[in-house]
């Protein structure tokens, strides 16, 4: 691995012990109530919404790579998708961390499982954004990563609407 390639898995890591860091010290967990037992439970006997799943999942998911997209096409473009690892990695630190103060190991099983398998298609489209951002202009958004990068998001939106439901709730079924 090259050096400039290390720097940024290096800055993705250094956000993720900040964000642990950060739950440690800030104790946020109380904020957090989707690591808590009773959430699983009515989670398991109610569910959600489809709609609000819907609104939530494009809200968090598809606006945040436009937003990437827009920002990625400055003069900016290395700055900030150096601010995007660091942010991802902190957010998975604060995550990782809530999750095993609220649930022990067990929380860490259904932080993974959450995260299964739309993640699978979301890190492939935001590997191709990043690298593209990261490369600066020697590399041209072409329309086979257009192409690419937006199958994987919608590919992801429809695995996390669709497919991870069943598998969280078969898992909380095990746990109830």
């Amino acid at each position: 691995m090259k050096w400039k390639a290390k720097a940024w898995v290096i800055l993705l890591l250094l956000g993720f012990v900040i964000g642990i860091f950060y739950e440690n010290f800030a104790e946020v967990t109380t904020r957090i109530s989707i690591f808590r037992r009773d959430v699983l439970y009515a989670y398991w006997n109610g569910g959600v919404d489809g709609s609000l799943r819907l609104w939530y999942v494009f809200r968090m998911r598809v606006i945040p790579m436009l937003v990437l997209g827009m920002l990625g096409s400055t003069t900016w473009r290395k700055q900030i998708a150096g601010l995007f690892l660091l942010w991802i990695g902190f957010l998975y630190g604060v995550l990782v961390t809530a999750a095993i103060a609220g649930l022990g190991m067990l929380g860490l099983v259904v932080f993974l499982v959450g995260l299964f398998p739309q993640y699978l298609f979301y890190c492939l489209a935001y590997s191709v954004m990043i690298s593209w951002m990261i490369s600066g202009t020697a590399r041209k958004w072409n329309g086979t990563k257009k192409v690419f990068t937006i199958g994987m998001l919608l590919i992801g939106v429809l695995a996390e609407l669709y497919i991870n439901p069943i598998i969280m709730k078969k898992l909380v079924f095990m746990l109830v």
